[in-house]
């Protein structure tokens, strides 16, 4: 059996997206690149550690939307990245994590960031949760697993953590996909219409456009004038499909603000663009992980079994915010680990308060 030569496989991926990419060298030079790719000893490698460097390739385009896909490795236990700390959800509790399988959890994520692209700090942090989420990055960074033992703050105790077998996995994600929605909404205390919108697509069984009419119709017979709408989480998507509620908003004359957070990227920026542009509607929560300017819009491509995508445009609505980085929200109110195990919303709180009271508090 021939032995892969991972160094012309690496330069056959960089010369697709050199030839399809809206401006590939934008940050960083070709002389650069070619330096460190002679840094590799590509000999070296097998399939785990060639995906690790390649990971570690195009985060070097300082292109968040340029990405190169690996496999997804379910853990048993869920795992998030909140203000700098890693923490893991054991009997209904999360609990912060100092180790895992002996090394520290800062060494870790620092490893995390060389292999990911980003463009802002909240999503470089959301990178670094997708990171630890994944069981297949304990692999490419050479932790014998499973299982992984997690070294939890102040205690003795150690959470063992081990991988969803691939029928396991794809169990949980049918439950997922038989659950999930993009879009629904509720009526709050005093008349507020709270949509939630989490993702830029139509759902299978309900159009948005129907969804919006629905809307319409509890409008129309409450004599509802006051609205928030949550794009927390929003990671993108088709930006066409939130236009009839900008429709509704305008033809209704509603008053409302806007949930942001690290996790609003891609797409979803537009919704934030559009509503500040034409209603300068007030924007709660955190910077979005989507900078105000950036590469986007992606073509997907492939070469032998290896798959990747990269920009062919450039979204700018910097002339909006009037700065280039993460959009900032006009109130920042920081969602902690404490009410999220609380579950607890201190950012949806402030919007109805805000929007009960008409003032900021």
């Amino acid at each position: 059996m021939n032995k892969i030569d991972y160094f012309e496989l690496c330069k056959n991926i960089i010369e697709k997206c050199e030839s399809g990419h809206l401006n590939l060298y934008h940050d960083i030079s070709k002389e650069a690149l070619s330096s460190y790719l002679s840094s590799v000893d590509w000999k070296m490698l097998d399939d785990i550690s060639f995906d690790r460097e390649m990971l570690k390739v195009f985060a070097l385009f300082k292109d968040a939307h340029t990405s190169y896909f690996i496999k997804h490795t379910e853990l048993s236990h869920s795992v998030i990245f909140n203000q700098q700390h890693l923490y893991i959800k054991d009997n209904e509790t999360w609990k912060r994590v100092v180790s895992i399988n002996g090394k520290s959890v800062s060494d870790l994520a620092e490893q995390i960031v060389q292999m990911s692209n980003f463009e802002t700090q909240p999503w470089k942090d959301c990178k670094i949760e997708r990171g630890f989420q994944n069981g297949y990055f304990y692999q490419m960074l050479g932790i014998t697993c499973p299982p992984l033992h997690f070294e939890v703050e102040g205690q003795t105790e150690i959470v063992e953590v081990n991988f969803l077998s691939d029928e396991e996995f794809e169990k949980k994600q049918s439950t997922k996909r038989a659950n999930r929605t993009s879009y629904d909404f509720n009526l709050l205390d005093n008349n507020i219409l709270y949509v939630r919108y989490s993702a830029c697509r139509n759902d299978d069984n309900l159009s948005f456009e129907d969804f919006v009419k629905q809307i319409e119709i509890e409008i129309e017979n409450r004599g509802i004038s006051k609205y928030i709408l949550d794009l927390r989480g929003n990671s993108g998507g088709n930006s066409e499909i939130l236009n009839p509620f900008q429709d509704l908003v305008k033809e209704k004359h509603l008053d409302g603000v806007l949930l942001i957070d690290g996790k609003v990227f891609s797409s979803g920026r537009f919704a934030v663009a559009r509503f500040k542009r034409y209603f300068n509607t007030l924007l709660i929560g955190e910077p979005t992980g989507g900078a105000a300017k950036s590469y986007g819009y992606t073509e997907r491509s492939e070469v032998e079994d290896k798959k990747f995508c990269y920009s062919i445009r450039l979204w700018d609505f910097s002339e909006i915010f009037g700065y280039e980085g993460s959009i900032q929200p006009d109130v920042l109110i920081e969602k902690s680990i404490t009410h999220i195990q609380n579950n607890s919303d201190p950012q949806l709180d402030y919007a109805i308060n805000y929007l009960t009271k008409g003032e900021q508090l």
